[in-house]
């Protein structure tokens, strides 16, 4: 799975000490994939912070959440902490491919992954998981159309969501325009959530 480098490993047990808090880890996402490498996160959260689905990393005296989705993502990569023309951070070193899809069943893979970054606001459950897109349609040329829906027609994200998911889709790699369609038909229930959503909701 994912590994530390000893000054990686130093590095977060420093930034960890530096809260003031006990049980604090670490979590690491990927958000995003290009041509040429994968965008990453990297945050420290209090222990309630646990996701039920999170895969864990028990390495170098702090633990390590990871979200499933990156975690397919990050087999084999090793984190270092490096310097660089003055500035420091994390680099990963990453042997998985980020190659844009070959084909529309890995191109939609793709599309539901960047999809699953995007949050309701009054919900903690992303909006793939949570159930508002109802269909993703790929042509020949990879223009893309999202069918959604939202929690109810008065849903504060009315507006901002549908442009959020527009946006996102168009920057997945190999696509090239996207729309969204916005539907109440059939009207979203809680039925419509995915299994990871109701655990992660304690439902």
């Amino acid at each position: 799975m994912l590994k530390f480098t000893e000054l990686a490993k130093s590095k977060i047990k420093e930034f960890i000490t530096q809260t003031d808090k006990k049980d604090m880890s670490l979590r690491v996402s990927v958000t995003g994939r290009t041509p040429t490498g994968f965008n990453y996160a990297f945050s420290l959260e209090d222990y309630d912070a646990e996701r039920p689905t999170d895969q864990y990393v028990r390495e170098g005296g702090f633990a390590t959440r990871i979200d499933p989705e990156s975690a397919k993502w990050l087999k084999g990569a090793t984190i270092d902490w490096t310097t660089k023309d003055g500035q420091a951070g994390f680099s990963v070193e990453n042997p998985n491919n980020p190659a844009p899809a070959e084909t529309e069943a890995e191109l939609k893979e793709q599309i539901v992954d960047y999809l699953k970054t995007i949050f309701d606001p009054e919900i903690p459950v992303n909006i793939y998981d949570l159930g508002l897109i109802y269909n993703i349609s790929i042509d020949d040329a990879k223009n893309v159309t999202v069918q959604m829906t939202l929690t109810a027609p008065n849903c504060p994200a009315a507006e901002q969501l549908p442009l959020d998911v527009k946006n996102k889709v168009s920057s997945v790699p190999g696509v090239q325009s996207s729309e969204v369609e916005l539907t109440w038909e059939p009207p979203w229930d809680k039925d419509k959530m995915s299994e990871a959503a109701r655990l992660q909701l304690g439902m």
